[in-house]
């Protein structure tokens, strides 16, 4: 009984957090970024709370990228993870740059009060992205 309660305990610390990447291009090249991001989180201690999530990984193996549907239907599948009342806590924006498809998962955590953080340099275009949704509102 103790253990399940300390099992708890622990699932409810965890963070999930949406990775965002860019994708388009070299995918086989993404695809490695995206995995030495999430090994980097799975050894680091410092987040031993860290939950990643990459839902579109599994799109992009699966559906055909150059083919526009197919491309919006693995957006849309994240952009779900991310609409109102997800249980995600963070997303982060790793890569060079700030892709299209991280532009929609980004408006879609701002609309779902999801806090965001950037990484590898990111921050002044996640500052214009915060200013371009702060426009939207008004």
């Amino acid at each position: 009984m103790q253990q399940q309660i300390s099992n708890k305990t622990q699932a409810q610390r965890k963070k999930l957090i949406y990775i965002a990447h860019p994708i388009k291009g070299n995918i086989e090249e993404n695809l490695a970024k995206i995995r030495k991001i999430v090994k980097s989180i799975y050894s680091s201690p410092k987040y031993a709370t860290v939950v990643p999530l990459v839902p579109y990984y599994l799109d992009v193996l699966l559906l055909n990228d150059e083919i526009p549907e197919q491309r919006q239907r693995g957006l849309n599948n994240g952009l779900a993870l991310l609409a109102k009342n997800s249980q995600i806590n963070e997303l982060w924006l790793c890569g060079d740059v700030i892709s299209d498809g991280m532009k929609a998962e980004v408006f879609a955590a701002f609309e779902s009060k999801i806090k965001v953080c950037a990484f590898n340099g990111l921050f002044n275009e996640l500052k214009q992205l915060e200013e371009e949704w702060e426009k939207r509102l008004d």
